[in-house]
């Protein structure tokens, strides 16, 4: 999985590392049960708190985009057709916005 984190952006880190993991899982270049990187290898990578990882990873969980398993680490979520592609929709209005 590539990310890119910009420290000069206006959206906060925490959102863009969400946003990023949720069109990853979107656009299926993360898929059910894959295991994201631990959230101080992360916070090592980027050079960023790992406090800000770990509320990026629990804002994914309480939206039911990924499952943390005790003792095992974080992983991408079975999600149903149907929010799949809300959420594809979604992000390509967003794109589209954005362009």
């Amino acid at each position: 999985m590539k990310l890119w984190l910009s420290k000069n952006s206006e959206i906060p880190l925490r959102e863009q590392l969400t946003r990023q993991i949720m069109l990853a899982i979107s656009s299926e270049e993360l898929t059910s049960g894959d295991k994201l990187p631990s959230v101080r290898e992360l916070a090592l990578r980027f050079k960023i708190h790992q406090n800000t990882v770990s509320t990026a990873y629990q804002w994914l969980e309480e939206n039911g985009w990924v499952e943390s398993r005790q003792g095992s680490g974080v992983f991408v979520k079975n999600l149903e057709k149907e929010k799949l592609q809300t959420v594809i929709a979604k992000n390509e209005t967003e794109l589209d916005k954005l362009i």
